[in-house]
């Protein structure tokens, strides 16, 4: 089955099902200042490469439901800038690079929660997600533009679009938050806490890219936030 139709499936199956539901449905919004960085074993290794952690954002919306006062389920729906930040030696010159690349994201998650009729309580999520990308970009550290020399057709290409012909454009991964709920009134909450994610499947086409089989590696995408959140929990 084609990834976006199984996405598209899982969405309006989720949403299908809370349609009936009225006690104990919520709705979210959500912002995030976040950390990522490209985890490859392959750069580790290189010693002329190293790498550095990026700092973007990430915001969205969610929709959730509570079976009880303590377990959940919900879904987001994230828009998150990410990007990797390394240099690398060549030649005896330095190349210094900044990879941004933008997913939509849409985690599926069970919610645990402390005892809610406190003022403040524990509130944890845990669950696979999959991300969409988006479009990407590659420039300098200086803020320049960045080109490749493509030696099939022999010419420059912008490091964008070889970039974005590299990527793939489905990851599919884990996301965990952990942090509390500050519970204003029965309906209203405030979130915040811990969040991260990370790709289990490669976020590179290997069939686009020059490798060593016998020493190659999956780069794998890893975001650290800490995420802000206000929840509104419908009521009879």
């Amino acid at each position: 089955m084609n990834k976006f139709k199984l996405l598209t499936t899982v969405i309006l199956f989720f949403v299908g099902s809370l349609s009936y539901a009225q006690k104990g449905l919520n709705f979210s919004v959500k912002g995030m200042p976040q950390a990522s960085l490209m985890i490859s074993k392959t750069d580790f290794d290189n010693p002329d490469h190293e790498s550095n952690v990026y700092y973007g954002s990430a915001f969205g919306v969610g929709i959730g439901y509570n079976f009880t006062s303590k377990l959940g389920v919900s879904m987001d729906f994230l828009f998150s800038s990410e990007g990797n930040k390394y240099a690398y030696d060549t030649l005896n010159t330095k190349f210094e690079y900044i990879e941004q690349y933008k997913y939509f994201k849409i985690p599926l998650q069970i919610v645990f929660s402390g005892e809610t009729s406190n003022t403040v309580c524990f509130r944890g999520k845990f669950g696979p997600y999959m991300g969409l990308f988006r479009k990407g970009d590659v420039e300098q550290w200086d803020g320049k533009g960045a080109a490749f020399f493509d030696e099939q057709n022999l010419t420059f290409r912008s490091a964008s679009d070889v970039m974005e012909d590299e990527y793939q454009s489905f990851v599919f991964g884990l996301a965990l938050n952990l942090g509390m709920a500050i519970n204003i009134t029965d309906q209203i909450a405030i979130d915040t806490g811990f969040r991260t994610d990370y790709g289990l499947t490669d976020a590179r086409d290997r069939r686009l890219l020059p490798h060593d089989p016998d020493n190659d590696y999956p780069s794998n995408p890893l975001t650290v936030a800490w995420e802000f959140g206000v929840r509104y929990t419908l009521s009879d």
